[in-house]
């Protein structure tokens, strides 16, 4: 499977765009919202507690959960349901409603000794969303006031993404922190604020190896259009990437990727992942289609030529997947040989293998030669193309 912008192994942490609903120290709390809207979860960051995620299919479940939510504080004021809601009002794009509902929480927290051992985790983390989103609107002082009140490698958001954001607080002259601060930012989909920090990047920095970077960002692994991700389409997009991964459930994935459409077609990135999907599920035509429709909208998207290319070495289409990954590569081998090197090997060494398959040892051993270069040592990548240039020479 190839990435576009996910961030597999952090992906629990990093969607914020999900809620989560946590049972701690023997609190349940599963009275918030009726069962049929949440899932079990479980994962080594959350290995001390019972996490429920809920990922909706429609506006109308976040109205229901924002109901229910504010009728459990009115039964019982607690950290948790301003935590809540702060998340949900945040998955809405609803920042000062969010804001609230986090500076809320920490009030509760804060009101008892026996409340700040309870709820620790939420304190810790609201003050981190209240860091994010004050560095959203340009309070900086504010966002490092918080920052500083956070834990830095907290339950329920990205360490990396917090530890980049405080080093763009601490020092905002380094082009090298704005990076690193938009790749973090492209991860969760807030791909205004990471345009920015690209933008930055590219200003700031003296170094022509790093402004190329931030420029090869802004080229290829943003969309096309510059205008604010929707919120809903963010959520779905997360949703999908969700079942995609932790539950590799591709009809579910497929589910809220089609949702993300909906909420905006001119959005490629949902068809990129729709066609990744149906990939995955063997829908050969739903595979090409969707990639398709991504180039369409975005001639310079990457990842649509590489599934194409996947899908015609699947059927043994070897003329075919060779034009793909080569269109593939004119779009992104800059970037990927200094960013994704391993995608580049994967890449180098299907298309070795269809060369093979055409009788061309020649022209197969020269992308075998260039995987096995790519590839980090040992890793599968490295070791197919090691042996493919013994079976070729």
């Amino acid at each position: 499977m190839h990435k576009d912008w996910q961030n597999w192994n952090a992906l629990i942490i990093s969607v914020l765009g999900s809620v989560f609903f946590v049972i701690i120290v023997g609190f349940i709390y599963i009275s918030t919202l009726p069962q049929d809207l949440y899932e079990s979860v479980h994962s080594p960051e959350w290995e001390t507690l019972n996490v429920h995620q809920m990922t909706f299919s429609n506006v109308e479940d976040f109205h229901r959960a924002e109901v229910q939510l504010k009728k459990r504080i009115e039964l019982d004021e607690t950290p948790i349901a301003h935590f809540l809601l702060g998340t949900l009002y945040e998955t809405q794009g609803l920042l000062p409603e969010a804001m609230r509902e986090f500076d809320k929480t920490i009030a509760q927290v804060n009101k008892t000794q026996w409340n700040r051992q309870l709820y620790q985790h939420f304190g810790e983390n609201a003050h981190a969303e209240l860091a994010l989103a004050n560095y959203y609107i340009g309070n900086y002082k504010k966002a490092y006031q918080e920052l500083e009140q956070a834990n830095i490698s907290p339950y329920y958001m990205s360490p990396s993404l917090l530890q980049a954001l405080q080093n763009t607080l601490e020092d905002p002259e380094r082009g090298d922190y704005h990076l690193a601060l938009g790749i973090e930012l492209r991860k969760i989909l807030q791909l205004e604020h990471a345009r920015y920090e690209f933008e930055q990047a590219q200003r700031l920095s003296l170094d022509p190896v790093l402004q190329s970077t931030a420029v090869q960002y802004l080229k290829i692994k943003l969309p096309q259009s510059k205008q604010a991700l929707e919120p809903m389409t963010r959520y779905y997009m997360l949703a999908g990437a969700f079942y995609e991964t932790l539950y590799q459930n591709p009809e579910m994935a497929a589910k809220h990727y089609s949702q993300a459409v909906l909420a905006n077609p001119k959005f490629e990135w949902a068809y990129s992942q729709l066609g990744i999907v149906s990939h995955q599920s063997l829908d050969y035509d739903k595979a090409m289609g969707n990639a398709k429709q991504a180039i369409a909208i975005n001639p310079k998207a990457l990842s649509p030529y590489i599934t194409m290319g996947d899908v015609a070495m699947d059927l043994e289409d070897y003329p075919n997947a060779i034009e793909y990954y080569a269109q593939a590569l004119s779009i992104g081998q800059r970037f990927l040989s200094t960013e994704d090197p391993e995608l580049l090997a994967n890449i180098e060494n299907q298309l070795g293998f269809a060369y093979e398959q055409l009788g061309q040892p020649k022209k197969a051993g020269n992308h075998y030669q260039i995987a096995y270069k790519a590839a980090p040592e040992y890793s599968t990548d490295y070791q197919y193309a090691e042996q493919a240039l013994t079976r070729v020479q």
